[in-house]
């Protein structure tokens, strides 16, 4: 079974350049523990078959999320802030994939 690991953040500039990083921010899901928006919005999200225990970047257990390839998903519900539109966004974000994919 395929397993890889992320660590997510969400960032989007809609109608031209912002003021700061932080007006553009739209989500900010670490993974680290825990699947909750650590941007000002909340727009927290719910993990379904993710182990949010995995080691990040450094090593460290519950600094990143691991998804197994099939059932693993984290649902952030409606908002209308999400509307990404046609404008440019980034999404950022941290992958590991085990040595050996089925």
């Amino acid at each position: 079974m395929q397993r890889f690991i992320a660590s997510v953040v969400v960032s989007v500039c809609l109608g031209g350049i912002p003021a700061t990083a932080d007006d553009a921010l739209i989500g900010h899901w670490p993974l680290a523990g825990d699947s909750q928006d650590q941007s000002p919005h909340s727009r927290d999200g719910k993990a379904h078959d993710v182990d949010l225990k995995a080691a990040g970047p450094q090593g460290q257990a519950a600094t990143a999320a691991a998804f197994n390839g099939r059932s693993s998903v984290i649902e952030v519900p409606h908002d209308p802030g999400l509307k990404l539109g046609t404008g440019p966004f980034s999404l950022s974000l941290w992958v590991n994939t085990d040595e050996k994919l089925d």
